[in-house]
């Protein structure tokens, strides 16, 4: 088994032929379709948290044109444009040093918000890669709760019981190989 939950289901017999990739048994995939729901919904959070549709591809966003950096690129923006004209006020002697310095301040304080804006951004396109991994595992997981036969055979014995809690590894059914040769004799 390369999951761990309880035995739902048999679906083969003692003395039943079984081919490749046929089921032999179920877990109970109640958790693990859970699993998935939890993992494809903090996927949509993370790519809604910097405005990617759900079918827009991450390698397609720009993390300078998201929204949170796009404000705080509006906001900078505005801050130069002040300081600028603080700057020219104050060569004129227009306005006191102590509005000038706070101009500048702003327009400072209102880049490092740029920067910061932008590097959340791609953490969060970090996250996105982390939670599509996790997704790809539930899956995976949910695809692992059907024990499949992994060669032709027969089934010769069975180890547990329907119901019982089966562990990663743990033997489930032993199956007698055979030959297609072999099978046509019997």
């Amino acid at each position: 088994s390369a999951a761990s939950d309880v035995y739902k289901r048999q679906d083969v017999e003692l003395g039943d032929k079984v081919e490749a990739g046929q089921p032999l048994v179920s877990l109970d995939p109640e958790e693990f379709r859970l699993l998935v729901e939890q993992a494809e919904a903090q996927l949509a959070q993370a790519r809604s948290a910097v405005g990617l549709a759900p079918d827009a591809p991450v390698e397609g966003l720009v993390p300078e044109n998201s929204p949170p950096v796009r404000q705080e690129r509006a906001v900078w923006d505005e801050a130069k444009s002040s300081f600028e004209r603080a700057k020219q006020l104050r060569k004129q002697n227009a306005i006191a040093q102590g509005e000038y310095d706070l101009a500048a301040v702003a327009e400072r304080v209102a880049e490092a918000r740029y920067a910061s804006a932008l590097n959340g951004v791609r953490e969060k396109l970090a996250l996105i890669g982390v939670r599509q991994a996790e997704l790809q595992l539930a899956k995976q997981r949910l695809d692992d709760a059907v024990i499949k036969a992994p060669f032709n055979g027969f089934v010769q014995q069975r180890q547990v019981a329907p119901g019982a809690y089966l562990n990663i590894g743990a033997p489930i059914i032993s199956c007698l190989l055979y030959t297609s040769d072999a099978a046509d004799d019997l």
